[in-house]
């Protein structure tokens, strides 16, 4: 079981396809495709875009953990839960607060580079 789970590895893709990701069974990036179509993106489209790969890629690396944690010993046993929330802890911070302090710290700097007196609706 344990080497069916170290060697997993998923792809995740972008909602659009510009970007896919592979994470490992803890959810770690271990390579990063852009398309084409990604050359057009603006910085903040084309962070989305690797978010989204990789929230993609580490639920999905999740689910394929669950079930193998479950075929071999199953998720309901105290075992199971605790390899199933050691790999969650593996995994780190979910990529949904990654992405809102990413956000908070874009809206702050924009309001740093406002000129003064300028107002920035939804600031």
């Amino acid at each position: 079981m344990r080497e069916q789970a170290d060697s997993l590895e998923v792809e995740g893709t972008s909602k659009s396809g510009e970007v896919t990701v592979v994470v490992d069974a803890a959810g770690r990036v271990r390579d990063v495709r852009f398309t084409a179509a990604s050359q057009v993106l603006n910085p903040s489209q084309l962070s989305t875009a690797v978010m989204e790969a990789i929230d993609t890629g580490r639920r999905d690396a999740a689910t394929r953990i669950r079930a193998i944690v479950d075929r071999h010993i199953g998720v309901d046993t105290g075992l199971g839960q605790a390899m199933l929330e050691a790999y969650e802890q593996m995994a780190g911070p979910k990529v949904g607060a990654t992405r809102r302090a990413q956000q908070a710290e874009e809206s702050r700097n924009k309001k740093r580079s406002a000129p003064p007196g300028l107002i920035f609706p939804g600031m």
